[in-house]
């Protein structure tokens, strides 16, 4: 199987300048990347739920997510 690693996405990875606001598909992506890292954080490592968010905040911004706030 061929693999083009321009199409693998990292949160981590810094947008390219000028790259503009993403499109809603795009961010459902990167969403459902993220959420796929924590659920396999949680099973094959035994995190805790809260080490496991802490974790993701420190790494990630999410300061353009909408969505409830956990208490």
């Amino acid at each position: 199987m061929i693999s083009d690693e321009s199409d693998r996405f990292n949160p981590r990875d810094p947008k390219p300048e000028g790259a503009g606001k993403p499109s809603k598909s795009v961010k459902r992506r990167e969403a459902r990347q993220l959420a796929t890292q924590a659920l396999y954080q949680w099973h094959m490592a035994k995190q805790s739920l809260n080490e496991i968010e802490a974790q993701f905040r420190v790494d990630n911004d999410f300061s353009d997510v909408d969505g409830a706030v956990l208490p």
